[in-house]
């Protein structure tokens, strides 16, 4: 099984092809980012910063992803995410309670057919630091986000999406003291970079990583005219597969 995980950054490229940061998506952005997604065959997709519930829609009959789910985000609307995966997946979203926010963003469920087993995905988007005030009140808002995460039943086999994290954080230390395994560390990508996007899967499933890669290349990399370079988003979509 191929599970993509990608944070859109709204469909509107980086730098923002509108001149400045809109929640607004550029046609030939979300395009792009459509045949890039279908290039890399996923089974499942998972997606933050998403703005409408259409363009969830147009991208499950553009990669042939019957079951998908739409949330707007919490306590932040625009911050909105998506899972797409095949026939049979049952799809959950957890953001809201009795009609309350419980997140800033989204925490979605995937419990997809993976052979003789079901395979539980949390997809989320933790907070970030620009809302926050401080660093020490966005690290508190992630970690009580990810414990709420970690808390919901049934326990998810893979914990996917933009924590807003880095690698010595207490978010990441955390999925270490819970049984996790970071995907990227399995397959050598651990040390590349500032990551705050992360597949982590339960140690009991680690044995079953085939391969983990980011996306950051090809495609995903434009010239304009001038020569100038920019990105689909400012996120580069990872892919794991699984056994």
């Amino acid at each position: 099984m191929r599970i993509l995980t990608h944070n859109a950054y709204w469909f509107q490229g980086r730098p923002s092809r509108w001149g400045s940061e809109c929640v607004t998506e550029v046609h030939a952005v979300f395009r792009a980012l459509m045949d890039l997604y279908a290039s890399a065959r996923p089974d499942v997709v998972c997606l933050q910063e998403v703005q409408r519930a259409d363009l969830v829609a147009s991208l499950s009959a553009g990669l042939g992803l019957p079951a998908c789910l739409f949330a707007a985000g919490g306590r932040r609307p625009d911050y909105g995410g998506a899972v797409l995966g095949p026939h049979r997946s049952r799809l959950r979203d957890l953001t809201r309670s009795a009609g309350r926010a419980q997140y800033d963003r989204v925490h979605l469920r995937a419990c997809v057919p993976l052979g003789e087993d079901r395979l539980e995905v949390a997809a989320i988007h933790l907070p970030s630091n620009r809302y926050a005030g401080s660093f020490a009140a966005a690290e508190s808002a992630r970690l009580a986000e990810l414990e709420r995460v970690l808390a919901a039943p049934p326990r998810p086999n893979v914990v996917l999406g933009d924590m807003n994290a880095l690698a010595d954080s207490l978010p990441y230390r955390t999925m270490i003291e819970r049984g996790y395994v970071d995907a990227a560390a399995t397959c050598g990508r651990a040390a590349s970079g500032h990551r705050v996007d992360y597949v982590w899967v339960d140690a009991d499933w680690a044995a079953r990583v085939v391969s983990f890669a980011v996306l950051d290349g090809g495609a995903f990399v434009r010239r304009d005219a001038d020569g100038s370079l920019w990105r689909l988003s400012d996120h580069a979509p990872l892919l794991v597969e699984l056994r």
